[in-house]
């Protein structure tokens, strides 16, 4: 029998389906890379009647990207038994969307809302793309790979101890995708401007993999928390939250970033609620449960208050 069968059971889903269905694309999380293409469409700073209709479009299509990664993550847990033995989950921030799991969502109709959506993301991306630049798509293609590889064999770069970068880089190029969707160019400041974003969502996955770290380990994910144990994982979220805001203090001082751009500060407090509660989790479990969703609205914040301050400026 396999995996995915012993995990999956063939009775009636005590869910219903369209409710199993959309849990499966975690949508709670999905505001993080709406707000990460919130910076970028504000980079391009103009919002006439035309850019406007696409900049909805293109958060819509980042969403459904999400979405469809989210998803195919979901899909890849199950088979491996990862989520369903990830019995001491901080919910809902970790171990899944238990669609599968819980709501005996069947595997098959995952797959299938996997592809609905992934090829909905590949019309809407080519559709942008010849609005805008070809550079566009090309964008679009290695974020999507690198979501699918994330998770998905023969790649799984979660295993490999590659999930942390490619999960940064992934939210770099939402960003640099939407500025691209209203025909703007790549520079320098646009590269550092994605990075607030990439170390936004490279801490919450850090963290995360902190309250994760038995049952990663048992399934045989080398995140960066399991090769290096908890305390230096804990340790490089601080760093990471520290990264943060020497990254804005030193575009802004350097003129590469718009004083209004300092409304990023407004999440200031939520990042460093969420370092003292890193500094107490080094000796217990239980801080991680605010720990987290502290990192997530630090991120949520600091990309609105990002992107706020660049489209004012």
């Amino acid at each position: 029998m396999s995996d995915a069968q012993t995990v999956l059971s063939p009775t009636p889903p005590p869910w219903p389906r369209w409710q199993a269905l959309w849990a499966l694309t975690r949508p709670g999380f999905l505001w993080l890379s709406i707000s990460a293409a919130a910076v970028g469409l504000a980079k391009q700073g103009r919002l006439q009647s035309d850019d406007l209709w696409r900049s909805v479009f293109v958060l819509a299509l980042i969403a459904l990207a999400h979405a469809a990664i989210n998803a195919w993550n979901d899909v890849h847990d199950a088979r491996s038994g990862a989520d369903r033995d990830n019995q001491a989950r901080i919910a809902p921030f970790c171990g899944g969307s238990r669609a599968l799991q819980e709501g005996r969502l069947h595997i098959g109709d995952a797959q299938r809302l996997v592809w609905v959506l992934t090829a909905c993301v590949i019309g809407g991306g080519v559709a942008l793309s010849l609005l805008s630049q070809p550079v566009l798509g090309l964008v679009g293609l290695l974020g999507m790979l690198l979501g699918w590889a994330y998770s998905a064999p023969p790649f799984a770069l979660m295993r490999h101890g590659w999930g942390e970068l490619t999960v940064a880089l992934c939210w770099a190029l939402i960003p640099i995708g939407a500025h691209l969707a209203l025909s703007g160019s790549l520079s320098l400041d646009l590269w550092l401007i994605a990075l607030g974003p990439a170390l936004g969502a490279c801490a919450i996955l850090v963290i995360a993999n902190v309250a994760d770290l038995q049952a990663d380990a048992a399934n045989g994910k080398r995140t960066l928390v399991v090769r290096f144990g908890a305390l230096r994982a804990l340790q490089g979220f601080i760093l990471l939250q520290a990264a943060l805001w020497i990254l804005l203090v030193y575009a802004v001082s350097t003129a590469r970033l718009p004083a209004l751009s300092l409304l990023a500060l407004l999440a200031l407090p939520f990042s460093g609620y969420a370092v003292w509660l890193a500094r107490r989790a080094r000796s217990q479990r239980d801080p991680l449960k605010l720990a987290i969703p502290a990192a997530i609205h630090t991120s949520l914040i600091y990309n609105l208050g990002l992107a706020f301050g660049l489209g004012l400026s």
